[in-house]
């Protein structure tokens, strides 16, 4: 294995603040392609901000359930080169059957990344004992693997009992699970989560309306959409509330709430691509079909509210 993925079989190299990043696509001839140019501005931006632990590439934020396989294969190659071993990456599979996943994992261990984002297959509503094998099957693969639980997108439920029967499992494929990223929004789920298996995987938030209670109740960091733009305040969010600056921290917390709101009002990735594209961060605006730009409108008000947050917090980090 890698030196990278050495450091991701250990839950305390997932600690921290994470971006779920954008994919940069431009249209030629009629035909959507990984947009080069602007991914390597786009990694360059996140990483000069000294604030990420890590990037993940082909997340839902990353459109990656819409990207064609060569676009997807461009994309974990190009991202890899660029990032050139600054931090760690993490490689989304897809939501997809078994198979599906497996060949996209595998593709990311050919690759070189470190590790690999799995989440529940879509729409079918596997039962447990069924994604219990799944995730299995993935493990067993060598790669370091984060459990997504991502219902509202995954229409399907990775609950508390099947991830600690994963945590706690002699299949020799388990001691890969080392982290789990839980967008449920659900601070009970959290807080029981981290009496039950917090001290054997590192607990990410995916929602980051809730992240200082989700880590005031265990949990050791974020994979986010927010640090797109303000990844110091994230970070910032995680070391207050771990230090017990809770004061502080619920401060960033509640200020940043509207600014999230205008991050989320349309479906994710829209409004914080289409924000990344309004900072120059990307040059090119498009997405996968059937997603759209945000209305001018939406992303006007998003910027002022952006550039109010970012004067008042993020600029002075």
């Amino acid at each position: 294995m890698s030196k990278l993925d050495l450091r991701l079989s250990s839950k305390e190299t997932w600690f921290g603040a994470w971006t779920a990043l954008v994919t940069p696509l431009k249209n030629e001839s009629s035909s959507l392609s990984v947009d080069i140019e602007s991914l390597e501005n786009l990694i360059n931006t996140q990483l000069n901000s000294g604030a990420l632990t890590g990037l993940v590439i082909a997340g839902s934020t990353g459109e990656g359930s819409l990207l064609h396989a060569d676009q997807y294969k461009t994309l974990l190659t190009e991202a890899k080169r660029i990032v050139a071993g600054r931090v760690p990456l993490v490689a989304g599979i897809g939501i997809g059957g078994t198979d599906t996943c497996l060949a996209n994992t595998k593709l990311a261990k050919e690759l070189g990344y470190d590790a690999v984002l799995a989440s529940p297959p879509a729409y079918i509503k596997a039962p447990q004992r069924g994604l219990v094998k799944h995730f299995l099957a993935i493990a067993s693969v060598g790669l370091p693997v984060c459990l997504y639980e991502v219902a509202g997108r995954a229409a399907s439920s990775i609950s508390v009992d099947t991830i600690d029967l994963l945590a706690r499992s002699e299949d020799p494929s388990s001691k890969n699970i080392i982290a789990v990223k839980d967008a449920s929004g659900d601070i009970l789920r959290a807080l029981e989560s981290a009496q039950r298996f917090g001290d054997r995987l590192a607990l990410l938030s995916g929602d980051d309306f809730t992240l200082q209670a989700f880590v005031a109740s265990g949990g050791h960091g974020v994979i986010s959409v927010a640090t797109h733009v303000v990844p110091k305040s994230m970070k910032r969010i995680i070391t207050a509330t771990q230090s017990g600056k809770l004061e502080e921290a619920a401060t960033i917390q509640f200020e940043m709430q509207k600014l999230l709101s205008g991050l989320f009002k349309d479906s994710n990735p829209i409004p914080v691509k289409s924000l990344c594209h309004k900072l120059d961060f990307i040059k090119t605006l498009e997405l996968c079909p059937p997603l759209l730009p945000s209305k001018d409108s939406d992303l006007s008000e998003l910027l002022m509210t952006y550039e109010k947050f970012n004067s008042k917090f993020e600029a002075k980090l």
